[in-house]
């Protein structure tokens, strides 16, 4: 009997644990009752960060379309995945021009299909997104109109398929700064050195329109970017390298860039790629106007 009633006291509690490992999903809908745990329409809650904190890893949190505007930054911990269900383009997370719009520290979370505008970090790294590592992932995002220190739109993580337009750092990487980027559209981004990218490792990106205001790499500071183009930026800085500065380039596009000096490329690692400023033939670049 004893042998019969440990196997009974073992089975219930793995039942008991797969119960409490079982995932949930959370509503976010500004309509909402408010009512927790927010695990239906009906019930969500009525702001994005009440939604994340009933949340544990491995639960989905879904966002209905609107604006949400911030007092205070969104602040992600737990592995969860965080999406709207209709996209950026109806789904809009407003910092107010006052706070960072997502702390997303070293979670292993997913933020995906919001547009994150508006958020403000004035002297501290990621105007619309802050990450401590690269193991948050942010996809299918437009981050815009944002500003901080370093790293406008975002400082670390990872961005898949996102468009990191029109911010700007005081400092370093108007779009972004750290990480890793993988086809996004990195346009329109300011700050006084990489103007667009700084120490970031892109891949099949396009970079174009950013602007180094006071220093090098209008497109790319550093860091090292794969099947990219990278074309329109622009250095204003005394070293120059509109297109890139430093850094390494594999199979890029580099090209009609702008500089007081090496307008393209400055210093630097190119490998398979087309720029008016490579030696051509050396480590298979081309001079070749881009087709």
């Amino acid at each position: 009997m004893k042998r019969i009633g440990r196997s009974l006291i073992v089975v219930f509690s793995y039942c008991a644990v797969a119960f409490h490992t079982q995932a949930d999903t959370h509503y976010v809908d500004l309509a909402g009752s408010h009512t927790t745990p927010y695990t239906s329409w009906a019930t969500a809650a009525t702001n994005i960060q009440v939604a994340v904190n009933a949340a544990v890893d491995g639960d989905t949190v879904h966002v209905a379309n609107g604006t949400y505007l911030l007092t205070s930054e969104i602040v992600v911990t737990e592995d969860i995945l965080l999406e709207s269900v209709n996209g950026p383009d109806v789904t809009i997370v407003d910092g107010s021009g006052v706070t960072l719009c997502f702390d997303l520290e070293d979670s292993a979370c997913v933020v995906s299909g919001f547009t994150i505008t508006n958020g403000n970090n004035s002297g501290n790294s990621g105007g619309g997104i802050y990450c401590a590592s690269i193991s948050p992932v942010v996809t299918n995002c437009v981050i815009t109109g944002n500003t901080s220190y370093l790293g406008g739109g975002m400082y670390y993580g990872t961005a898949n398929n996102c468009t990191i337009s029109g911010n700007i750092a005081d400092i370093q990487g108007g779009g972004m700064q750290y990480g890793t980027a993988n086809n996004c559209t990195i346009s329109g981004n300011t700050a006084d050195h990489g103007g667009g990218i700084r120490n970031v490792v892109a891949y099949n990106c396009v970079i174009s329109g950013n602007s180094a205001i006071d220093g090098s790499g209008g497109g790319i500071f550093s860091g090292t970017a794969f099947n990219c183009t990278i074309v329109g930026n622009t250095a204003l800085g005394s070293f120059g390298g509109g297109g890139i500065y430093s850094g390494t380039a594999n199979n890029c596009i580099v090209w009609n860039n702008t500089a007081g000096t090496n307008s393209n490329l400055a210093g630097g690692t190119q490998n398979h790629t087309c720029s008016p400023d490579v030696v051509n033939g050396v480590n298979g670049n081309i001079t070749n106007a881009p087709a």
